[in-house]
């Protein structure tokens, strides 16, 4: 409220604002002569009223007046251009005053969010954090899976190449021998044929026939041990489920090689064929020629 905002000294129902002009003029320096227009207006505006508290018009306008005489010292004489410029000066303070409030007010917001901020961010690399250790522990996890199968597939391929370096020597062998019972039996026959100008007919014949005997059972042998071979080779490295193409798929964790991936893909049991151990998991490989030479 104004300093000059006092209220109705007559504790009436009628309007102030032409009291409070009075009053401005009187502090602007009218002096008495204002003073006696606010008195005689005062006195006037009594007059017209209807008494509301059981008093008459005299006694309402003695007591305006005495209110009126203590008031009147306390007012300070202000200029208009001095009462603009406190006026002026209390508007700019209370501005200043809400600003200073206003900017206190986001200082503390803004350091509360950037402490916010800065906690759920520090959660947040925490967890980032964590899931990419995860994430690397599970690569290396699946790399190191990768890197035994590969391994194995390795060592089993080279055991293979070994196993078919022997079948072949011992084909070569079998050949060598199937050429050395071919030149005996040309031997035999040779022989047979000198025998045949000095021995009678009967002794001819079951020579020849003996040999003729020997010579089949010599070649049998060795198709036999031909096929044999052939066949133990084919199966070092065919599917043992199809036997028809070549083992790629590594188990584990018993690391046998042993189906190709058409049928490792038709498994109706989750086991290996060779072992029935559980299979955890599968690697498919592959491996050029030159990497499991000797």
């Amino acid at each position: 409220m104004s300093v000059f905002d006092f209220g109705d000294p007559c504790n009436s129902n009628h309007s102030s604002s032409s009291m409070r002009d009075l009053l401005k003029r009187t502090t602007s320096g009218g002096g008495s002569a204002h003073r006696e227009e606010f008195e005689n207006t005062h006195s006037d505006n009594v007059d017209g009223m209807d008494p509301v508290d059981g008093t008459d018009p005299s006694s309402r306008e003695e007591v305006s007046r005495d209110a009126l005489a203590k008031l009147a010292p306390s007012v300070p004489h202000m200029s208009e251009k001095e009462f603009r410029a406190q006026d002026a000066k209390l508007v700019e303070d209370a501005e200043a005053e809400r600003n200073a409030a206003v900017k206190d007010m986001s200082a503390r917001f803004c350091e509360g969010f950037e402490a916010e901020w800065a906690l759920q961010r520090q959660r947040m690399d925490a967890a980032c954090t964590t899931m990419l250790r995860g994430l690397d522990e599970q690569l290396a996890e699946e790399k190191g899976r990768e890197d035994l199968a590969r391994s194995t597939w390795e060592f089993q391929m080279r055991k293979a190449a070994k196993e078919d370096a022997r079948l072949m020597d011992n084909l070569q062998a079998t050949q060598d021998e199937s050429k050395l019972c071919d030149a005996q039996l040309a031997r035999f026959h040779s022989s047979a044929q000198d025998l045949a100008s000095t021995a009678d007919s009967d002794e001819l014949q079951q020579l020849m026939a003996t040999l003729l005997h020997t010579a089949r059972l010599v070649r049998r042998e060795k198709d036999t041990r031909m096929n044999d071979q052939l066949s133990a080779l084919a199966d070092v490295v065919k599917c043992v489920i199809c036997q028809d193409h070549a083992r790629s798929v590594v188990f584990m964790p018993c690391r046998h090689l042993c189906v190709c991936p058409s049928c490792r893909k038709q498994l109706q049991r989750n086991e290996c064929p060779m072992c029935r151990a559980r299979i955890e998991s599968s690697v498919n490989v592959v491996l050029n020629e030159g990497s499991i030479r000797n």
